[in-house]
């Protein structure tokens, strides 16, 4: 069974066994250090993480290239520079990078993806009031990545990061519409809310919660998304970790993406009167409810009142931290290498401004 961390009670006991004697092959492995074993653990989870995600970047972006080159030598060139055949790639993208990576992770660190999808069930009044409490962290993030996008546009960085074209017709507007909201709602909880949370939770949530957050936050790739996604991710999990149910998640993650379908097709459709409503109106009504469920919400000690879980280790919350992210080499790899191409996206009109 996984074990219910929110009770403070039951936990993955590390270290009950790790300081005796073990007897193998009618002889005894030496005394190891229990700090440095459960360092050795999270490290693992680091690179198993890391080399999955990696793998799979690579493995998609071959499979782009030769679909580009297929396309090329046929002569359908006009269908690699058409919106759907970027739509298209990041369909399967969304797919392969989320669920067989993190499955095979979950698996290779022998846990049941059952297991691991949290699904208490909780009332639907709570739910919705849970929706709009990270609603409204989402529309204060939105507020704060505005700001940064102004500070960046002035220093004369390139902000074009390559959203996906609205297509033309109705079809392929309710396919775009699929790709951006309803199926990252899905496979990215999977990975992010189900597995990679999931996993990290025996080392404690604070440091679940952090670094799955920091992880769902690099995976976007630009200098504008990794903060909004990380902001977004740290309530997500936290949500999560509290109700012990992923369906919040998923809701909020779902309105959140569908709420930026609807201002950019606004944006590109319709007069300044209705991108004005399509901006604010949803802005203020999430502010509001969310303000309200806070309020709601904090009466029902259910949730708040419970210890977030830290297991009984030798490792602080924060040396755990610096153990997965800084000396793991497919972790280290996977967000230097995130880091970079958000940096390099900014550096053509940057460097002529300097």
């Amino acid at each position: 069974m996984y074990p219910d961390y929110n009770n403070g009670q039951q936990a993955f006991n590390y270290q009950s066994s790790l300081n005796q004697p073990v007897n193998y092959n009618n002889g005894f492995v030496p005394y190891q250090d229990p700090v440095k074993l459960e360092k050795k653990k999270i490290r693992s989870y680091g690179n198993r993480l890391g080399g999955a995600m990696l793998l799979t970047l690579v493995g998609v972006n071959i499979i782009g290239v030769i679909f580009i080159m297929a396309a090329t030598i046929i002569g359908k060139q006009a269908l690699v520079d058409s919106p759907i055949f970027d739509l298209v790639f990041q369909f399967i993208f969304s797919i392969l990078m989320f669920v067989p990576a993190f499955a095979i992770v979950a698996k290779l660190s022998k846990f049941r993806i059952g297991d691991l999808f949290v699904h208490k069930s909780i009332p639907a009044s709570h739910t919705f009031w849970f929706v709009c409490m990270g609603l409204m962290v989402s529309m204060g993030a939105n507020v704060v990545v505005n700001w940064w996008y102004n500070i960046l546009d002035g220093l004369g960085c390139n902000l074009d990061f390559g959203e996906l074209e609205l297509p033309d017709s109705v079809g392929g507007i309710i396919f775009w519409v699929f790709t951006i909201s309803v199926l990252p709602a899905i496979v990215e909880e999977f990975g992010m809310r189900v597995v990679t949370l999931g996993m990290l939770r025996q080392f404690g949530d604070p440091f679940a919660i952090v670094a799955s957050a920091l992880i769902f936050g690099i995976i976007h790739g630009n200098a504008i998304q990794i903060p909004f996604a990380f902001a977004l991710g740290l309530i997500l999990a936290y949500i999560t970790v509290v109700t012990g149910s992923v369906i919040p998640a998923i809701i909020i993650h779902f309105i959140n993406n569908f709420y930026s379908c609807i201002a950019q097709i606004a944006t590109e459709l319709c007069s300044k009167e209705i991108q004005f409503i399509v901006n604010y109106v949803p802005f203020i009504l999430f502010v509001i409810l969310g303000l309200i469920g806070c309020v709601f919400l904090s009466r029902k000690t259910v949730y708040f009142k419970k210890r977030l879980y830290r297991p009984e280790s030798l490792i602080s919350q924060r040396r755990s931290f610096v153990t997965f992210f800084f000396t793991s080499p497919c972790i280290i790899i996977f967000w230097a290498y995130h880091i970079l191409q958000a940096g390099l996206l900014l550096l053509p009109q940057m460097a002529e401004f300097l």
